[in-house]
């Protein structure tokens, strides 16, 4: 098991002696940390300690919001809109017991309402949309023996559309590209007021087609090449023919069902304007970032923008973290995962269904231990707090003493004497002993 000192004891340095105070891992009730101090504190020092202190078969995912955290040995990835890299919310955990359609389809809602909460209608829309985007690649909610599919590239899916091959893009699981292009095809059906139960897929295939045909002729009449007019027409003939087909195939009016499944044009419209902004900010596309060992360090400064985006995505991380290690089983008491989460006053809230509380709650049970780095405790969730093992208070803004005073149930006064990188208050919930407060001196 693993140690290091974290700082000497305070009240036995005035009594002129030496006691180290360690963390040790075998003797805390749980792995779980909370660093604060303000910035400048040494928070990041206090994190390497800590995460370099775990043995070399820990698995380790630092989500570095800053990118300073550097820890030795780790695999680094830059998420950015340039590099592109983001992570497949269409992936289906296989496992019945633990994954399923369903809840890959809840996994890509919420990311649609991560900027603004879905109304009734708009979610419900989107779970047709979404489920449909599925069942055109042959999965079905209800027999596991389908979900097994390629977790593919968007280069390698996009090159696969655009050459048609459908037989091989159909083992690959769906994208927000095509929850997308499914969209798009909606919001022109409902603007012509057709479905795809009679002809109306062939005369926008058709529309599209005469549409592609004039940027063709355009583009040879700006190079002064052959004018080819005469394919246009033909293209132009074929809509007309395919629309005119479309309309007289309607006998009595069910073909507008698709209109009441997929709501409005302003539905659609508002559905396809959040998974455009989601792509572009890439976080959600199919391009795994290209890890090289089990210590990733995910950088993730560009994207501090884009905050509750991001908070998705971390959320979701974790949450994947802990299936993963909920499905290896039971730890036995030895540290397998430890993620480390730094600004957590930005991901942290109360919620039961955050990851941070649920991982707080029954992560040691499944080895996984979790670093938070704050300015204040008061950014801790109450949950968080009662159940690290660890607590350790570089120092606090002066506006924040009175509310951690009151949160960590400590004498405020004890805060008031915190010197950054001097000294520092811990508490350590050590097995068969009483969790109390030391002042300890760095």
């Amino acid at each position: 098991m693993n140690n290091f000192v974290i700082g000497r004891d305070s009240f036995a340095a005035r009594n002129q002696k030496t006691e180290n105070v360690y963390w040790n891992e075998a003797e805390l009730s749980n792995w779980h940390v909370g660093i604060t101090g303000t910035s400048g504190s040494g928070k990041t020092h206090q994190i390497r300690q800590f995460v370099s202190a775990l043995s070399s078969d820990v698995a380790i995912d630092i989500f570095d919001y800053h990118g300073d955290i550097e820890i030795g040995n780790t695999s680094d990835v830059l998420f950015s809109e340039q590099t592109k890299y983001g992570y497949n919310p269409f992936v289906i955990n296989q496992d019945p017991h633990f994954g399923g359609v369903r809840k890959a389809t809840n996994r890509v809602i919420e990311i649609l309402s991560s900027s603004r909460k879905l109304g009734e209608q708009q979610a419900a829309v989107a779970r047709h949309l979404i489920t449909e985007t599925y069942t055109v690649k042959w999965i079905d909610a209800d027999k596991p023996q389908t979900w097994a599919r390629k977790d593919a590239s968007e280069a390698f899916c996009q090159d696969l559309y655009t050459k048609r091959n459908w037989r091989e893009l159909s083992q690959c699981y769906p994208t927000l590209s095509d929850l997308e292009r499914l969209i798009r095809n909606k919001l022109r059906l409902s603007m012509l007021g057709l479905n795809e139960s009679n002809k109306a897929k062939e005369s926008v295939y058709a529309m599209e087609n005469f549409l592609r045909e004039a940027r063709r002729v355009k583009k040879l009449r700006s190079s002064r090449t052959v004018d080819d007019q005469s394919s246009l027409d033909k293209a132009r003939e074929k809509a007309i023919s395919e629309f005119a087909n479309a309309m007289n195939t309607i006998e009595d009016g069910n073909e507008f069902d698709d209109l009441l499944k997929y709501g409005s044009t302003d539905t659609l419209q508002s559905l396809l304007t959040r998974v455009e902004n989601i792509r572009a900010l890439s976080l959600f596309n199919a391009n795994p970032p290209p890890f090289a060992s089990h210590r990733r360090r995910y950088l993730l400064k560009p994207m501090a923008s884009s905050e509750s985006e991001l908070k998705m995505f971390i959320h979701g991380q974790m949450q994947k973290i802990f299936e993963e290690e909920m499905q290896k089983g039971e730890s036995n008491g030895k540290i397998r995962r430890c993620i480390v989460l730094d600004e957590a006053k930005r991901f942290c809230d109360d919620d039961p269904s955050n990851p941070i509380n649920t991982i707080a709650l029954e992560g040691r049970k499944f080895g996984i231990e979790l670093v938070l780095a704050s300015q204040s405790p008061t950014h801790f969730t109450t949950d968080f707090i009662n159940s690290a093992g660890t607590l350790l208070i570089l120092n606090l803004s002066s506006g924040d003493w009175d509310l951690a005073a009151r949160k960590l149930n400590i004498k405020r006064e004890k805060l008031e004497y915190l010197i950054p990188r001097k000294n520092g208050l811990v508490r350590l919930m050590e097995t068969g002993k009483a969790a109390r407060w030391k002042s300890i001196d760095f």
